[in-house]
C-alpha cells in the first residue's frame, strides 16, 4: 500500500528548461491571426495572449502540462499499488485499461475543459496513407539502432544506466538523423480540425484491438501482445506525448525554428525531455534516470515527425516500428 507519493523530479528540471524558453519570442497580434484564417483554437490562444501576455500564456500552458503529466503519474502509481496493473494482465493480458485512462483520457478531459479541438493535437483523418509513409520511413531508418540492445548486453552493460543508455543514445541519434534527412524534402501534410466521426474512429480501432487481444489472450498470445505495444503503447503514447504535449506547448511557445525543412519550437524539445524523464519515473524499480538519455532523444525524433506532418499518427506507425523486436521476442 503506497502511504505517500514524492513530488516527481520531473517536475523541477520540466521548469528549470521551461524558464530558459519562456521569454524567448513575442506573441503575434489578433488582427495577424485573423488575417492569416487560423483555427478557432489558434485564434482563442491568440486572444488570451492579448489579454495576459506571452509570459503568462507560457505558464499556464507549462502548467497545464505539468499538471496532466503529474495526475498520469500519481494516477498510474496508485493503480499499479492497488493491483490494478496485475488483474489486466491476468484478466486481459495487459494493463489495456490503464494506458487507455492514462494516455487517452487524462489529456481527452482537458481538451474538452479547454474547448480545443483534436485536431490542433495530434488526431487526424486525411491522407492517411502519407502519414503512415513519412512514419515508416524514419521508423524503418530507426529499427537498425534497436539491434545495439543485444550488444549492450553482450557487454553485459545495463540499457538503464549511463554506459550502456549512451550506446543506444548515439545509435539511435545517428539513426534518426538519417531518417529525418530521409523526409527532409518531402512535403508537410497540414493538419485541420477533426469532428466527431474522426474521432470515433480511433476508438473504434482501439476497442476493435482490445476486442481481438482478449480473444486471442489464451490461443494466440503474441496477437495480445502485439495489439497492445503498438495500439496502446505506440499510439497512445504519441497521441499523449507528440498530440497533446507537444500541441499544447506549441500553443503557448509557437514554432519559430526550422530545420530539415521542418518548423518547430521550444514544445518539440520540451515533450521529449518529459517524455524521456517519464520512462525511469513510472518505472517500478526507479533511479533509472540514464534510461531517459536514449528515450528522450527518440522522442524528439518523434517529435520532428509531428511538426512534419502535422499530426501524430505518423510518429505513432514509426514508434511501433522500432518496437516490433518486443512483439516478435516478447521482450
Amino acid at each position: 500500500m503506497v502511504t505517500s507519493i514524492e513530488q516527481p523530479p520531473w517536475i523541477a528540471v520540466a521548469s528549470w528548461i521551461a524558464s530558459g524558453v519562456l521569454t524567448s519570442s513575442s506573441a503575434r497580434s489578433w488582427a495577424a491571426v485573423r488575417k492569416r484564417g487560423l483555427d478557432s483554437s489558434t485564434r482563442c490562444a491568440a486572444s488570451c495572449t492579448l489579454r495576459h501576455g506571452p509570459l503568462t500564456k507560457r505558464t499556464l500552458a507549462l502548467l497545464e502540462v505539468i499538471g496532466v503529466l503529474a495526475g498520469l503519474v500519481v494516477i498510474g502509481r496508485l493503480l499499479r499499488s492497488a493491483g490494478f496493473m496485475e488483474w489486466q494482465k491476468s484478466a486481459l493480458g495487459a494493463s489495456f485499461l490503464s494506458n487507455a485512462a492514462l494516455f487517452l483520457a487524462l489529456p481527452a478531459a482537458a481538451l474538452l475543459l479547454g474547448r480545443r479541438n483534436p485536431g490542433s493535437y495530434g488526431l487526424t483523418a486525411e491522407r492517411l496513407s502519407d502519414h503512415a509513409r513519412q512514419g515508416g520511413i524514419v521508423g524503418v531508418t530507426l529499427l537498425p539502432a534497436t539491434m545495439l540492445f543485444p550488444l549492450v548486453a553482450s557487454l553485459e552493460l545495463d540499457p538503464k544506466q549511463l554506459p550502456g543508455a549512451a550506446i543506444l543514445g548515439a545509435g539511435f541519434a545517428v539513426a534518426g538523423l538519417l531518417g529525418l534527412l530521409a523526409i527532409s524534402q518531402r512535403p508537410a501534410l497540414a493538419n485541420r480540425a477533426v469532428g466527431p466521426r474522426s474521432t470515433l474512429l480511433y476508438l473504434s480501432v482501439l476497442a476493435a484491438g482490445l476486442l481481438a487481444a482478449v480473444l486471442a489472450k489464451a490461443s494466440a498470445p503474441i496477437v495480445t501482445r502485439a495489439v497492445y505495444v503498438l495500439l496502446f503503447v505506440a499510439l497512445l503514447e504519441e497521441l499523449f506525448f507528440r498530440g497533446y504535449v507537444q500541441g499544447r506547448l506549441n500553443d503557448a511557445f509557437e514554432r519559430p525554428y526550422s530545420l530539415f525543412n521542418t518548423s518547430f519550437g521550444p514544445g518539440l524539445i520540451l515533450s521529449g525531455v518529459l517524455f524521456g524523464l517519464f520512462h525511469p519515473i513510472m518505472s517500478p524499480t526507479g533511479g533509472d534516470w540514464a534510461w531517459a538519455l536514449w528515450t528522450g532523444l527518440v522522442g524528439c525524433v518523434f517529435g520532428f515527425l509531428r511538426e512534419k506532418t502535422g499530426a501524430a499518427l505518423a510518429s505513432a506507425v514509426a514508434h511501433a516500428i522500432i518496437l516490433l523486436p518486443q512483439v516478435v521476442l516478447g521482450g
